[in-house]
């Protein structure tokens, strides 16, 4: 049975794609309004659980990490994408 959240979670785990895809590729992409749509779908939807909470703000901090321009925290959200993208697979 489909929930709530899964919308959610489809469009973070694709939008953490597309940032991964774009930043192997150096390119850049911009994700300011698709981010605030998806800010917006969950404050809508009252059934997403902590859980995919948890994964829009992950992929906000990654983003927010690509920006900073120290290799540390762009290589950390590397990581973190590369997490959000692998754990919708396995789900």
């Amino acid at each position: 049975m489909a929930t709530a959240a899964q919308p959610c979670n489809q469009h973070v785990s694709y939008l953490a794609e597309r940032i991964l895809k774009s930043v192997r590729a150096e390119a850049q992409v911009r994700l300011g309004p698709e981010l605030a749509n998806l800010s917006k779908l969950v404050a809508v939807h009252t059934t997403i659980n902590t859980s995919e909470a948890e994964r829009l703000e992950v992929l906000m901090g990654a983003v927010e990490g690509l920006e900073s321009h120290v290799p540390a925290r762009v290589a950390a959200a590397i990581g973190l994408l590369e997490h959000l993208v692998s754990g919708a697979r396995r789900a």
